[in-house]
């Protein structure tokens, strides 16, 4: 099986850069995405509570999932020196799912070094849909693992 892999975006360098405030996305019904519920020990995050805000966010959220991608682990205040956002495709001829890895690195905390979230979309025929999320990070030299890990950092 051949991997597709497209890099979106660019590479933010944010050190030392003023952030603007987040802007809130908000669904017809006026409610807002506040971020990704906590995850559970095996580093997955449940994915329910994000597809019902898609019912109601803009629409351009649900037809792209580098736009929900970015939605749902809230870039729009990053605070890591890097952050990037990349697309994979199983195949140029499947495009029913695709996964989207968003990492941030070099987060101004003295355990955590950088998260990862893995998310994982499902075409359903007119929109895409969160089927899986997980989220592993990377501690600081010295604070534990050094590799991405659902294991808490000390």
């Amino acid at each position: 099986m051949r991997t597709v892999t497209a890099v979106v975006g660019v590479t933010l360098l944010l050190a030392g850069c003023a952030e603007e405030p987040a802007k809130e996305t908000t669904g017809t019904s006026g409610t807002a995405w506040e971020g990704p519920p906590a995850a559970d020990e095996s580093g997955s995050i449940p994915v329910d509570t994000f597809n019902a805000f898609l019912e109601t966010a803009d629409p351009r959220l649900s037809t792209s999932p580098i736009r929900a991608a970015v939605e749902f682990v809230g870039y729009g205040e990053p605070l890591a020196l890097t952050t990037s956002v990349v697309l994979e495709k199983p195949s140029l001829e499947d495009v029913d799912e695709v996964t989207v890895t968003a990492t941030s690195d070099g987060l101004p905390d003295d355990s955590v070094r950088a998260v990862r979230y893995v998310l994982e979309f499902e075409w359903g025929g007119h929109d895409w849909r969160l089927s899986a999320a997980t989220l592993s990070q990377r501690c600081q030299p010295g604070r534990g693992h050094q590799g991405f890990s659902p294991e808490l950092c000390i």
